[in-house]
């Protein structure tokens, strides 16, 4: 689990914390977990779509209300109104990148056909990056809190007595944005 915090201040000076100026966005997430199965020769291995389950406390100071709370990852994002986040002190959401937003990866050594003494564990630490922002305000004195959270993805090798060979992946249709 990692946790990150980020402290913003606006306004003229450092005295403005006394006055309750200061927001503030913890976020953390949970490794999104995969099961392959064993994959023949070198070549890198297609994740299927991945779900990271999100806990954010947003947190506004002073008389700022939240206003909107964004999370996005490569071209996936979550959108919270201030309706949404009136009544919460913590959001917990869960972000799904589709597969076609993830490069294949290569691990070497990692859940190989024909190697049976290999980890059948392995983390991608920091493989992606949520990228957060809080608005907070009145609308005449509005600031924004950004936050960038690792995510982790968690691979398990499920060995050839659990199942076949993971066969090579069929090309994918060209998609444009």
């Amino acid at each position: 689990m990692v946790i990150f915090s980020l402290l913003v201040v606006t306004g003229p000076s450092l005295g403005d914390l006394s006055r309750g100026t200061s927001a503030m966005l913890r976020a953390e997430a949970q490794p999104a977990s995969v099961e392959l199965t064993p994959v023949s020769g070198d070549r890198p291995v297609r994740l299927p779509a991945l779900g990271f389950s999100l806990t954010v406390e947003p947190a506004c100071g002073g008389d700022a209300e939240p206003r909107s709370l964004s999370i996005s990852v490569a071209d996936t994002r979550l959108h919270f109104t201030a309706e949404e986040l009136a009544s919460a002190t913590v959001v917990e959401a869960t972000l799904i990148l589709p597969r076609r937003q993830l490069a294949p990866v290569r691990i070497d050594h990692f859940c190989r056909a024909g190697v049976d003494d290999g980890p059948s564990r392995f983390v991608l630490e920091d493989a992606f990056t949520a990228r957060l922002s809080l608005r907070c305000g009145p609308d005449d004195r509005q600031t924004i809190v950004y936050e960038t959270l690792p995510l982790d993805v968690e691979l398990q090798c499920r060995r050839a007595e659990a199942g076949p060979v993971q066969p090579p992946d069929p090309p994918e249709p060209f998609e444009s944005f």
